[in-house]
């Protein structure tokens, strides 16, 4: 053998080691990009907004996205993910989607119109399924005569996270609204959660955003005032799957 090859052979290993490194999901970034690669491609779009303080997110994320039975299936359709405490469009969406425990996972067609959704933890052929399921019984472009089908659920027994699935919320009546420009980011999101916060009127928004500010401050390491609007939002939500799962982990925090 030629001297010349040997040097060549030997990168061979090292190649052959990185490609596995390089299959992942193709997570899109931007929403409005995900909708038109969804409407280009005749694909649907899948939505993940989870918390960087949910354990159950977070086991997912480290064992089921990166599972090449998983990678490989992602690649019919086009695949986002969000933290809804730490990225602006993640609470964005969140709002827009009604999001209300971790994880949940939104199934939009090419208008952004929401299918169906599963809430919480699964493993990779069940998660696999439900969203073969949620694919085969929706339409792929809407029908006006028709409404969203029901939201497929986690079954119990396969299912620790004690959050509960809530019902999928109706299309925007407003397709303009679906490509408004996201806004940027304020350079100190408390002060303006607690500012949309006082200007709130309806009950629900004002629960919304009163977790939002939990998730804010927990994210700033304010574990006391965490506490505090985290329990505001259980004052009113006794079962606010959100709310419960933030306690828990507030507890972890602050024990010694």
């Amino acid at each position: 053998m030629s001297w010349r090859v040997r040097p060549c052979l030997s990168v061979l290993p090292l190649l052959v080691l990185s490609v596995p490194s390089l299959a992942q999901v193709a997570w899109v970034k931007k929403y409005d990009d995900a909708l038109k690669q969804a409407a280009d491609q005749k694909k649907f779009v899948v939505l993940d907004i989870s918390a960087s303080w949910c354990p159950y997110c977070r086991k997912m994320a480290r064992e089921v996205y990166p599972n090449k039975e998983f990678i490989d299936f992602s690649r019919a359709h086009v695949f986002m993910r969000f933290f809804l405490d730490t990225d602006a469009e993640g609470r964005r969406l969140g709002r827009k989607f009604n999001v209300r425990g971790f994880p949940t996972i939104v199934v939009l067609n090419v208008k952004g119109e929401e299918v169906g959704r599963l809430v919480g933890v699964r493993g990779t052929r069940k998660l696999i399924r439900d969203l073969e399921a949620i694919f085969d019984e929706s339409s792929l472009y809407g029908d006006p005569q028709n409404e969203a089908p029901e939201p497929v659920e986690p079954e119990r027994e396969s299912t620790p996270a004690p959050v509960k699935a809530v019902p999928a919320s109706s299309p925007s009546p407003k397709p303009a609204a679906e490509s408004a420009p996201i806004k940027t980011e304020p350079k100190d999101p408390i002060a303006d959660l607690e500012k949309k916060l006082a200007s709130a009127q309806d009950g629900s928004e004002k629960n919304w955003l009163t977790l939002m500010l939990a998730l804010a401050h927990f994210e700033s390491q304010h574990w006391k005032e965490a506490r505090v609007y985290v329990g505001r939002v259980l004052e009113k939500e006794p079962d606010n799957p959100g709310a419960r799962e933030l306690m828990k982990a507030l507890d972890k925090m602050e024990r010694p």
